[in-house]
């Protein structure tokens, strides 16, 4: 068993004590090495277990084996790594497991079956990265996501450099997203949830599909039940210049105007009926109050 004490120049207060078993046997002639029972435990619930087999050890390590997180709490972990992270719901982050498969090498990580909660949700599928933060692409299907817990609150997070955690959840100030990892990040991203909330509103058995390569974002795919109708959009994100420039097409079918209403007011709604809208918004900016959006609509 090893313990030990990890400490951070810039970010961390004192030491965090970690402790790491496991067994392990190598053989230099093959190239291969074998970790196995690994338990790494640390603080905030930290509990992770699992084995690892490695090949081409010398040469250009590759590695495959199995991975399992106990629930513990992400909040802290994100903040050791430079990043102060700033959510509207101070619990976000704070009830996190997975198990899955893993393989990758010193550049990539991939976790091919993935089973992962986070607080009230529960997804399956697959996620794969590039470790210098240049790649994404994931398959999730879940059974619930509350956007509105994770999203900015009055402050945003702290700007840092390097790496996907860091260029993930790295903003300036007042800004909405990440625009210097989206100019250099290659997307593939497709999710599928039971019911999605947004703004206060409730999407259900939504459908979206991100792809984006060289600063280039596009949604190619949102479709969603939406208020007894139908919802569905496309839309574009450029982040290759100064400014994000923003595009969206969405149509809605069908939709109850009363409990639409009803959603940011609680009286009741003075109108009754079904809407349906055909629509083109152009904008510019990073902020929550951006440059005013174009519009056309039918």
């Amino acid at each position: 068993m090893l313990e030990a004490g990890l400490r951070h120049p810039e970010n961390w207060q004192g030491s965090l004590a970690i402790a790491l078993a496991f067994g392990l046997e190598t053989d230099f002639a093959a190239q291969t090495a074998q970790l196995k029972e690994v338990q790494l435990t640390g603080p905030d619930g930290l509990r992770v277990s699992g084995h690892l087999n490695v090949e081409q050890l010398l040469d250009a390590p590759q590695y495959s084996g199995q991975l399992t997180a106990a629930p513990f709490t992400l909040r802290p972990w994100i903040s050791r790594t430079g990043v102060k992270l700033n959510t509207a719901s101070e619990a976000a982050l704070s009830d996190v497991a997975l198990t899955s498969p893993v393989e990758g090498s010193l550049e990539r990580i991939s976790l091919p079956r993935l089973s992962l909660v986070v607080d009230d949700s529960t997804f399956t599928g697959d996620i794969a990265a590039a470790l210098d933060g240049t790649q994404l692409s994931f398959n999730l299907e879940g059974d619930t996501l509350n956007l509105d817990h994770y999203l900015p609150g009055p402050e945003t997070a702290q700007q840092a450099s390097r790496g996907l955690l860091r260029k993930a959840f790295a903003q300036t100030s007042g800004t909405l997203l990440p625009q210097a990892w989206l100019s250099t990040l290659t997307l593939q991203g497709d999710l599928s949830v039971d019911q999605l909330l947004l703004a206060g509103l409730t999407f259900d058995d939504t459908q979206l599909a991100l792809r984006g390569e060289n600063g280039n974002h596009r949604l190619t795919a949102f479709e969603s039940r939406f208020y007894e109708g139908e919802l569905s959009a496309t839309g574009q994100l450029d982040a290759t210049g100064n400014v994000l420039e923003w595009q969206l097409s969405p149509s809605i079918s069908n939709v109850q105007v009363a409990p639409l209403i009803e959603t940011f007011s609680e009286e009741e709604a003075p109108l009754r009926g079904r809407f349906n809208l055909d629509g083109a918004l152009t904008t510019q900016g990073n902020r929550r109050m951006c440059s005013p959006a174009t519009s056309t609509a039918n």
